[in-house]
């Protein structure tokens, strides 16, 4: 099953207002990108031959050089989970360029690099209500936000829902606490994390819209590109 989330590292970002702040980092402090590149695999964006997540594969960079890529078989052949990680740190700067990815995500993580920032603060001031004050992204998605904080040998993993939830969405609450997980399991922790977040996001969003699974749309392709094929050898014949 393939999915995309998204992963942003914040530092002396606020948290008054609504804002586009999480997309403005021109890269990643050493620590998040140790902790990013044990989410998955680096992998140039021009080599994501089963999943790009919609970025661009084309050669030309658009969307940046290189990406973090999760396959639960490995790197050498579709099968199983697939989560792609937009990652803000390695997209070219410009918010609206990062927000065309970043902004149809259902799940943010966010990297604490400074834990006396006012969003680190935030965060932790949230543990009763399990909902931050007001929205880091503007838009309609990013409901689930899962916060990493590296605290000496453990990391502390919290997660919150935005504070405007749809009456529909308010479910997602039950995902909501705090975690105190060892360093060395903290990726694949916030990985799996991720993907049952972004999973529980996108079946609610099937049953109300009437959308379709992964699965269920590759199988119309296929369908689809067999009748296309069909079709074709008749009016040849």
């Amino acid at each position: 099953d393939r999915h995309n989330t998204t992963e942003v590292v914040s530092g002396e970002t606020s948290n008054q207002g609504t804002s586009d702040l999480l997309l403005k980092p021109a890269g990643g402090s050493p620590p998040f990108l140790t902790f990013a590149s044990k989410l998955g695999t680096m992998v140039k964006t021009s080599e994501l031959q089963f999943f790009s997540g919609g970025l661009d594969t084309s050669g030309f960079d658009a969307d940046g050089r290189f990406a973090i890529l999760f396959m639960e078989d490995g790197y050498g052949g579709p099968g199983g989970q697939i989560i792609l990680f937009h990652t803000v740190a390695l997209m070219p700067e410009g918010i609206n360029t990062r927000k065309r990815h970043v902004g149809n995500d259902n799940v943010f993580v966010i990297y604490l690099d400074d834990p006396s920032s006012p969003l680190s603060k935030s965060v932790r001031r949230s543990q009763r209500e399990m909902t931050m004050k007001s929205s880091l992204l503007s838009g309609d998605f990013g409901f689930v936000l899962i916060f990493v904080e590296f605290q000496q040998s453990v990391v502390r993993v919290s997660v919150r829902v935005r504070p405007d939830l749809p009456p529909n969405k308010m479910f997602l609450g039950l995902l909501t606490g705090d975690d105190i997980v060892p360093t060395e399991a903290a990726p694949a922790y916030v990985r799996q994390l991720a993907f049952l977040a972004d999973m529980v996001c996108r079946s609610q969003m099937e049953d109300i819209l009437g959308l379709c699974a992964n699965w269920e749309d590759r199988f119309q392709q296929l369908h689809e590109m067999k009748r296309y094929h069909n079709n074709n050898n008749n009016t040849t014949r």
